[in-house]
């Protein structure tokens, strides 16, 4: 029997401290990462092998989600009704971040239009 592996893409926002640890175990369950920062560091992305890519290419090609920025004035409703139809259908979204960083309206909206 042959087993079909498909390998997942994490999408991280933010490679602060914990976004760091979270690209360091997807690498170890060979997920592929994409992430996304304002101030994107070329050398960690090469030394832990992810992208740097902007937010809306990491929302169209990510399975898993995981946002970790602060909250402030350009992060509230940072996901809203415009990128979660970005996003794929059956995409997993974490939020460690603040709850007002994801439009809640527009989170519901979308679980009802891609089920």
């Amino acid at each position: 029997m042959r087993v079909l592996q498909v390998e997942k893409v994490l999408g991280t926002s933010k490679v602060g401290q914990i976004g760091l640890h979270v690209i360091r175990i997807a690498k170890g369950f060979g997920m592929q990462v994409v992430a996304f920062d304002t101030s994107p560091n070329k050398i960690l992305s090469e030394v832990l092998g992810f992208k740097c890519t902007s937010l809306e290419e990491l929302l169209s090609r990510s399975d898993i989600i995981t946002l970790h920025v602060p909250y402030n004035k350009y992060t509230h409703h940072l996901l809203n009704r415009d990128r979660f139809n970005v996003m794929k259908k059956g995409g997993i979204l974490i939020n460690t971040a603040r709850g007002s960083i994801v439009d809640t309206e527009a989170l519901i909206e979308a679980l009802y239009k891609k089920s």
